[in-house]
């Protein structure tokens, strides 16, 4: 038997010779290529053959083999091969996930490094998926976070905001202080987050339509591709000094033009609390040919009887005398004011009123 003396090498044929140079020929039939020769006795000779081992380069995706590519030779360069890898785009690719290179380690930590050497046995390559990015952008809406959590970061899909820094905010505007009351995904403050969901596309407030989308340079996001969209979480603030200036008054008036109306809300409200808006003025304070809408607040008009929040920040500051100590503090006071459209025919309407006994019987006002 031959026993290998070099690494990555194998034995392929042997020639005994009563000369030290190299054989034209091999018992096995093989080319002369590289061999070693040991001298023995009465000047007789064994010339070995030896082969390079050859392997093959394996690629992956995941527990799928998807390519190899065979016979190569250990020691050779991997350079030429870097460009023989499979195309991405024919990988199956979950929802969600992108092509993020070729890695030596199915966990995906360690790239291929093309400018080594092919290694004795198989050298297999892994396709490594990654979870797309989103954008994450905080609005503190005038208040202040813990310099440790910044406000504008990436995440992977699926991430679980931890809530610590979040917590830790603070909010201060003059002599008046805010206590957060939560964070929101709209701007408008209506849709609450909850900081045990994970991200994923239906949280995102700005879904990019492709690498070229022109918004990603608004956001800061050209050129990052694996970035898919914009998260946004808006903190919300209850004014906590409202309390110690007796409440917001919530005050209803005419619309310009019409009759001198005013009403006023005989209850004091919190910052934020819900409030329910009032009956509408009685037809003798009506513009001539109008009819009554409902009242007017910032950008929304309600219906009497339908709630909406005591918002501090669209309340007047008005300085008043206070009753008791004859000081002058600061009310909040909140107006409302009436809309109204056209008037059209008055449609009859009536009411059915069921027995719900049984019996199926009604009768109609």
């Amino acid at each position: 038997n031959i026993t290998e003396r070099f690494t990555g090498v194998e034995s392929a044929g042997y020639k005994w010779s009563t000369s030290a140079s190299m054989p034209t020929s091999w018992d096995t039939g093989i080319s002369n290529t590289g061999y070693t020769s040991i001298t023995r006795g009465n000047n007789t000779y064994l010339h070995i053959r030896y082969n390079l081992v050859k392997n093959d380069i394996v690629f992956m995706n995941g527990t799928d083999e998807l390519n190899r590519i065979e016979d190569i030779p250990y020691g050779r360069n991997l350079s030429a091969y870097a460009s023989l890898t499979p195309d991405p785009t024919t990988l199956a690719i979950p929802e969600n996930y992108y092509f993020a290179g070729w890695y030596e380690d199915p966990e995906g930590v360690n790239p291929v490094d093309w400018s080594g050497t092919m290694p004795l046995g198989n050298k297999t390559i892994y396709a490594k998926l990654a979870p797309v990015e989103y954008h994450v952008i905080v609005n503190l809406n005038g208040g202040e976070i813990d310099p440790n959590q910044s406000t504008n970061f990436w995440v992977p899909y699926e991430t679980v905001l931890d809530d610590t820094y979040f917590t830790q905010v603070t909010k201060t505007v003059g002599d008046d202080t805010y206590s957060l009351v939560g964070w929101y995904t709209d701007e408008e403050l209506t849709q609450p987050w909850i900081f045990t969901t994970r991200i994923t596309g239906d949280s995102l407030s700005v879904v990019y339509d492709g690498p070229d989308d022109e918004r990603r340079q608004e956001y800061g996001d050209a050129g990052w591709d694996n970035t898919v969209g914009v998260f946004t979480l808006y903190a919300k603030w209850r004014n906590d000094s409202i309390a110690t200036s007796g409440g917001i008054k919530i005050k209803y008036v005419n619309a310009e033009g019409a009759s001198e109306y005013e009403y006023v809300d005989p209850l004091r409200y919190a910052d934020l609390a819900d409030v329910i808006a009032a009956q509408a003025p009685v037809e003798d304070y009506w513009p001539t040919g109008k009819q009554f809408a409902g009242w007017s607040l910032g950008d929304n008009t309600y219906s009497p009887g339908q709630t909406f929040e005591a918002d501090s920040s669209l309340a007047e500051r008005v300085q008043e005398e206070d009753p008791e100590t004859h000081e002058m503090i600061t009310r909040y006071v909140i107006t409302l004011t009436a809309v109204y459209r056209d008037a059209e025919d008055r449609t009859p309407t009536h009411i059915h009123w069921y027995k719900n006994d049984g019996s199926g019987e009604t009768y109609r006002d």
